[in-house]
């Protein structure tokens, strides 16, 4: 698959959980245990993204960066995928970006401040 559709993907499968999450909120204020089935669900979900990123050879090799997740340009683009999820709007920047994502800090350049920048800006700048 080409790596904007697989990232296309992503956000709508991030953002279908996301819609389906919201229906069960008020079963989870009554029920702890589905709570705790739901939260391993998120947890599950964002594991799976982190997968499919690092299989697109997003995760960038840093010897002292001991797992993927602690890696500034997997967890930049992660936020940006589910950014993307939430508001509509932004799933055309996000999949641009992320696809170019050895270009990331070119993208981040123009809303960086020191060493963070915000991801809503970065995703509102490329829309």
């Amino acid at each position: 698959m080409e790596r904007k559709s697989v990232i296309e993907e992503l956000i709508t499968i991030f953002s279908r959980y996301h819609k389906k999450h919201e229906s069960f909120k008020e079963f989870c204020l009554e029920n702890p245990v589905l709570e705790k089935s739901i939260e391993v669900f998120d947890e599950e979900l964002v594991d799976l993204i982190y997968l499919n990123l690092k299989q697109l050879g997003i995760c960038e090799k840093d010897e002292t960066e001991q797992y993927c997740k602690e890696n500034w340009t997997i967890n930049t683009c992660y936020n940006l995928i589910k950014l993307a999820s939430e508001d509509e709007k932004y799933v055309k920047a996000a999949i641009d970006i992320i696809s170019d994502w050895e270009n990331l800090k070119t993208y981040t350049a123009k809303v960086e401040s020191h060493t963070w920048f915000y991801y809503k800006d970065l995703l509102v700048e490329y829309s």
